[in-house]
């Protein structure tokens, strides 16, 4: 299993709401947002300073103050070291629609920065609690 799919997985089980089974479901006044993965690559003035403290590149700091202003709409967070594939970490939320959640990720302060870039990805889930699958 790729990383990429481990991380989501972990992300995914930890989002879930524990919840008592009802006889029907609630009636919806709006459509319900949708998930989305974003995931974060080093952008084209990525230069982490010898000692690799990430967090001395521009916007970075303000970057993590932008995805924790999500609130409840921030499902889960995942750094991972930097890697030869570019990949810096993913984040898990819910918008709207895609163009809602390209637009966060544009107004992220790394990304405007260059430190970093990302791509937003929609993410559907039926179930997580049969995972893994039987063998």
């Amino acid at each position: 299993m790729s990383s990429t799919a481990l991380i989501a997985v972990m992300l995914l089980a930890a989002a879930q709401p524990a919840s008592a089974p009802s006889a029907a479901p609630p009636a919806r006044t709006a459509p319900s947002p949708v998930l989305y993965l974003v995931e974060y690559r080093q952008g084209p003035r990525w230069n982490p300073p010898a000692g690799g403290n990430m967090f001395a590149q521009p916007g970075m700091r303000e970057h993590v103050a932008h995805f924790r202003a999500l609130g409840p709409d921030l499902l889960g967070a995942a750094p991972v070291r930097p890697r030869s594939d570019g990949v810096l970490g993913y984040v898990l939320r819910r918008a709207a629609s895609l163009e809602e959640a390209e637009a966060w990720l544009a107004r992220d302060p790394a990304v405007v920065a260059g430190t970093m870039s990302g791509v937003v990805r929609e993410w559907s889930v039926s179930s997580v609690a049969a995972w893994p699958p039987a063998s």
